[in-house]
């Protein structure tokens, strides 16, 4: 009995600990590459205003009433995968993941967004890129990350006279190079939504992950795991593992396994919430809920959810 409560009391303490995240979400930006024209749709907040009150004897005038104000747009940290709105489970089963696992075993093709942005993730720092620039791609590095865009090329319709942009679907060689090894892709410009890809050893390195699990205390190597994870970075030594799939299903609520990054001592599993009503739920009934073998810590970015909205959820487990 003392040591369940032990446990419990252990899983409390980092999913305090693991709040920060929500804050240190918007301090890491992404490069800014060239859009043709695109706009960013600025957060919005109505305050609820009262109508105005008749004076004694004054008759309400019904035409001037103040109409009810909207409800509070509300906006989450980005989600590595899109989900529709009112999509089913039967539609999640065929849905085709915008995240893909390369490994460093000859030449691989890859499909990236023809129109947004595209990201590589390397197991380590990436060292240099190469490509060629006359196909109409940028790509900037920074740290970890490789960004990839297809520039759009404008020009004139001759017959209406009116501007057009237009996006190259060519195929794009690129070869990445990162700890050592050489990655060597063919992007493939496709119309679909933003895609992150990672650059995956071909063989885990297990002492790789145990030294960066055993570099820190106990609580600052789970909030560093969480972390990485929220980034949709893969801690060292680590291999990560799309899923996909969806996990539980209620009237309020959808469940999506997304990924699993597995360690030598530690995995983290990543689910997405997606609400079909206004719920509200913590980390408790999350762990009621899934049910992981050998939880350490749980960490929800939004709790609150209307329908429509989603979340993403991690769940830190002891491997043994």
């Amino acid at each position: 009995m003392k040591k369940s409560s032990k446990k419990i009391l252990n899983v409390v303490k980092v999913i305090a600990l693991s709040l920060f995240l929500l804050s240190y979400a918007s301090a890491n930006e992404k490069p800014s590459f060239p859009t043709s024209g695109e706009k960013v749709k600025p957060e919005t907040h109505v305050e609820k205003t009262k109508p105005a009150q008749p004076k004694a004897g004054q008759q309400k005038d019904t035409k001037k009433d103040t109409p009810p104000a909207e409800p509070l747009k509300r906006e989450f940290p980005p989600l590595p995968h899109s989900f529709d709105k009112g999509e089913n489970t039967e539609s999640l089963k065929s849905y085709k993941p915008q995240t893909q696992v390369i490994k460093d075993e000859g030449l691989q093709t890859l499909d990236i967004s023809l129109k947004d942005v595209s990201r590589l993730v390397c197991f380590t720092d990436i060292e240099k890129v190469i490509y060629s620039r006359e196909k109409g791609i940028e790509i900037k590095t920074s740290g970890r990350n490789a960004y990839i865009k297809n520039l759009p090329k404008e020009s004139v319709n001759p017959i209406t006279g009116r501007l057009m942009v237009e996006y190259d679907s060519r195929p794009k060689e690129l070869y990445v190079i990162c700890g050592e090894k050489t990655f060597s892709l063919i992007l493939i410009p496709q119309d679909i939504p933003a895609v992150t890809a990672y650059l995956q050893s071909s063989h885990a390195d297990t002492m790789k992950a145990l030294a960066h699990e055993k570099s820190s205390t106990y609580e600052d190597t789970i909030l560093s795991l969480i972390k990485s994870a929220y980034f949709e970075e893969i801690p060292p030594g680590y291999e990560v593992s799309e899923i996909n799939k969806p996990e539980k299903e209620f009237k309020e609520l959808l469940i999506v396994h997304s990924k699993d990054y597995t360690g030598t001592m530690y995995q983290v599993q990543e689910y997405v919430l997606i609400a079909k009503a206004e719920i509200t739920i913590d980390e408790m009934t999350i762990l009621n809920t899934l049910k992981p073998v050998n939880p350490l810590a749980v960490s929800i970015v939004s709790m609150y959810l209307r329908n429509g909205e989603q979340s993403r959820v991690f769940i830190v487990r002891r491997q043994k």
